[in-house]
């Protein structure tokens, strides 16, 4: 599906970029990052579910880079078929290094 689809589906929506947006969704991220690698040796299921919170909320920012934003109920629809366009996101490294998307 390319970008065009994906809106006219319904799952992304186009707007201006937003440096405030990019930031926030970024800080999130990493915040969700810290907490998962704080509860990983208490709950792994819970650190690998708040981990793929912060995956989303770095795919959002990437989306909020390039201009577009997932919309309604299709949310993590629209950040899949996003990150499938701009050649895929790898998480790499989440309890070592932190979040890195590639």
């Amino acid at each position: 599906m390319d970008l065009d689809e994906l809106e006219r589906k319904g799952y992304i929506k186009r707007l201006p970029m937003d440096i405030k947006k990019i930031e926030d969704s970024l800080n999130l991220a990493k915040r969700d990052v810290n907490v998962a690698r704080s509860v990983l040796n208490e709950n792994c299921d819970w650190a690998f579910s708040i981990a793929y919170n912060a995956m989303l909320q770095a795919v959002r920012a990437l989306m909020f880079s390039k201009g577009y934003r997932p919309k309604g109920v299709f949310r993590r629809i629209g950040v899949s078929g996003v990150t499938d366009f701009f050649g895929g996101v790898r998480v790499v490294d989440v309890w070592g290094m932190g979040l890195t998307v590639c």
